[in-house]
């Protein structure tokens, strides 16, 4: 059995939360069973809240009690600090983005290297949802977010920061990062990341590819796509 909730439910976890980490607001998050999963299958809003992938570590490391937990749930950060629709909430129906040279229009696969979407963004309640693969130098995977939902990954190497419509993304290392700026439109975008063995350095100016200027652009689906060859 699946320990993520219903659709239903998890929408209701979302929007009481404030579309964030009840704790710290980050837009990236995960959910979480406040009576554990482990002791009792369950899906009872009243028993589960939205975390993000550091808060949500330390609680199920056994650092936070329960009544801590309670609270958070009851006093979500982003409702607290007046942004009940989420910190990455827009003014856009669909999003358009600053990437190298080129303006990107509603493109929900944004990086594809092979068949392999890197980079994937949409709107949806004028929120932006990313979907992410990162990778380090050797190819190992290191973090997969599906429209905003930590699906794998280890949260410690990780440096969060999140703001009003802006989020960023590090390692620890700084080998790999992904950083997100909707304060104006265009959208922009800043990375580095790898994949098979290549690094890629991007933002609102340039492609870099192995330290190479490389930018190439496919509109066949009627929006704007970098499609990097892997």
């Amino acid at each position: 059995m699946s320990r993520d909730p219903p659709e239903d439910i998890a929408r209701l976890l979302r929007q009481e939360a404030g579309f964030g980490c009840c704790r710290d607001g980050f837009p990236i998050i995960q959910y979480h069973h406040i009576v554990p999963f482990s002791a009792e299958e369950h899906f009872r809003p009243e028993d589960m809240m939205v975390l993000c992938a550091r808060c949500h570590d330390e609680v199920t490391h056994g650092k936070v009690p329960e009544d801590e937990q309670r609270s958070w749930k009851a006093n979500p950060y982003n409702i607290v600090h007046g942004h009940p629709g989420g910190r990455l909430r827009v003014n856009q129906q669909t999003p358009v983005l600053a990437l190298g040279q080129s303006r990107i229009e509603n493109c929900p696969r944004v990086f594809v290297i092979g068949r392999e979407t890197i980079l994937g963004m949409k709107v949806e309640d004028n929120r932006l949802l990313l979907s992410l693969r990162l990778y380090d130098q050797s190819d190992t995977l290191l973090l997969e977010v599906v429209e905003n939902h930590w699906i794998f990954g280890d949260s410690q190497p990780w440096d969060f920061v999140s703001k009003w419509r802006y989020l960023r993304l590090r390692q620890a290392e700084r080998q790999v990062q992904i950083e997100l700026d909707a304060r104006h439109e265009p959208i922009r975008i800043k990375g580095q990341f790898w994949r098979n063995g290549h690094s890629y350095v991007v933002d609102n100016t340039k492609l870099l590819i192995d330290g190479n200027l490389r930018l190439t652009v496919d509109a066949r689906h009627c929006a704007i796509a970098i499609m990097i060859p892997d």
